[in-house]
């Protein structure tokens, strides 16, 4: 060649002569055996052929090539039509979309001389120009202008035959290049926006089905962690709070559940803190809370950001520096306070042994479950209420209506605790016969608190939130 033919160049011209006989009624395999043949023999004189002829020269030899095959194999070469209308740059589909009958078209195709279509093809498919198809047919430009003048003449007298009611003007009208242009833009236009549509409704269609998916699953996870929640609240709630109405927030692949905790103390509701668990479709959490502890002293701790007290509590079986012994403070606080105190026991009690020696003038409101081990010995620090297993016994009207406890015994408590932890159910009937509960929470003025002051079952006294009675 004359000038270097790049390899994107002869792709380009390899994909063309590929579609070319796949329209010539080739199928793949063979349209690709002759395009790799045909290829070979470009290569072969490559040196000989100018590279603005090497297009017409490969087409050339391969429906030569075609042809031969066709001999050998006895095969009538045909039109695929469909194939046609594939593509909005071809002509058979402008003539489909501008007049709207395939199968008309496809009998024209059939009638009209294999050269004809030749012709029409490589003019009006392929868009090559009077020169390029002169030099693939070895012939000069006017005679092609006059082969191509005979072959639209052909198809008109065709068409006109096979749909008599077309004028002249639209037979004329479909080889008219500007026309052709018109009519191609609009199809490519229409084509475009029947693919957007078709993308847009396809997408939203995805898109609906993701999220309606996502929170049908992640509502289900919800649901399922908001009953393990509720679960563990029967047997493991900090004393005397109570969860308000739980929220699930959806996101993508993920949720949230937030829960507005309340301290009651008798018929006083204190705001006590927020907490928010976020889940994925796993079923992985993480918890936060919108609060935080301060330590006071060794005894005392406040709760922020409210300012109250919390109580604290003491194993009996460990020896601790400092016992709270708040009895002494609270003779301090006017008549005018509802209080809670916690009640950590010199050992293990059962419940209705608890119940049965406090003074009925205390309420009695939470009972704490010894779940600590055999090991004795010291501890730094007490033990705070927020994950200790407990039995809860709302006895004010107010704290009765916003909890249902279903647990009234030890028993009723191992078999909600079976529900989360089955493994702790078992150490826990080992160390049943000695008793479960080893503290109590009680509510009351400070007169009804101080009965229990000097009791020698009283091994600590933790002064929790103080409210207004009016």
């Amino acid at each position: 060649m004359k000038n270097r033919l790049s390899n994107d160049q002869l792709k380009i011209v390899m994909n063309q002569l590929y579609l070319y006989l796949i329209k010539q009624g080739a199928n793949q395999e063979t349209a690709k055996d002759i395009v790799q043949e045909a290829v070979c023999k470009l290569l072969l004189h490559l040196e000989s052929i100018d590279t603005d002829k090497y297009k017409s020269w490969l087409f050339k030899v391969a429906i030569n090539l075609y042809y031969d095959y066709c001999r050998k194999n006895k095969k009538s070469q045909y039109v695929v039509v469909e194939d046609y209308l594939i593509t909005n740059e071809q002509l058979i589909e402008e003539m489909m979309i501008a007049q709207e009958n395939q199968l008309l078209v496809r009998r024209i195709l059939q009638k009209v001389s294999p050269t004809f279509k030749q012709l029409l093809l490589l003019k009006y498919e392929l868009e090559w120009s009077y020169k390029q198809i002169a030099e693939y047919v070895d012939m000069k430009p006017e005679a092609v202008k006059t082969y191509l003048a005979r072959a639209r003449k052909t198809f008109k007298e065709i068409y006109r035959r096979e749909c008599n009611e077309k004028t002249n003007d639209e037979l004329d009208s479909i080889f008219d290049e500007k026309s052709l242009h018109r009519t191609l833009k609009k199809a490519k236009y229409s084509a475009i926006l029947r693919t957007v549509f078709i993308s847009a409704l396809v997408f939203c269609f995805v898109i609906g089905l993701f999220v309606k998916g996502n929170n049908y699953f992640i509502n289900t996870q919800g649901d399922k962690l908001a009953d393990r929640l509720i679960t563990e609240n029967q047997v493991m709630m900090s004393p005397n709070t109570y969860t308000n109405t739980d929220t699930i927030s959806i996101g993508v692949l993920k949720g949230s559940i937030k829960s507005e905790v309340f301290k009651v103390i008798e018929n006083k509701v204190i705001p006590w803190e927020t907490e928010e668990i976020t889940y994925d479709l796993l079923g992985n959490f993480n918890a936060s809370f919108s609060m935080s502890s301060t330590i006071f002293n060794d005894t005392t701790v406040y709760h922020i950001p409210n300012g109250q007290r919390e109580m604290l509590f003491y194993v009996p079986k460990y020896k601790y520096k400092l016992y709270a012994n708040d009895f002494d403070m609270i003779k301090k606080y006017p008549n005018d306070k509802y209080m809670e105190m916690a009640i950590s026991l010199n050992k293990n009690y059962t419940l209705k042994e608890v119940q049965k020696m406090l003074p009925t003038s205390t309420h009695q409101t939470w009972y704490w479950v010894d779940n600590y081990g055999k090991s004795t010995g010291y501890r730094n620090n007490p033990e705070s209420g927020r994950w200790l297993l407990g039995i809860s016994k709302p006895s004010p009207q107010l704290g009765a209506k916003l909890t249902a406890t279903k647990i009234k015994t030890e028993a009723d408590f191992l078999n909600e605790l079976k529900k989360t932890d089955p493994g702790e159910v078992k150490n826990l009937k080992n160390r049943q016969k000695n008793g479960l509960i080893i503290g109590v929470v009680v509510t009351g003025t400070k007169e009804e608190l101080l009965s229990l002051k000097n009791k020698p079952y009283v091994k600590a006294a933790s002064l929790g939130a103080v409210v207004d009675k009016y």
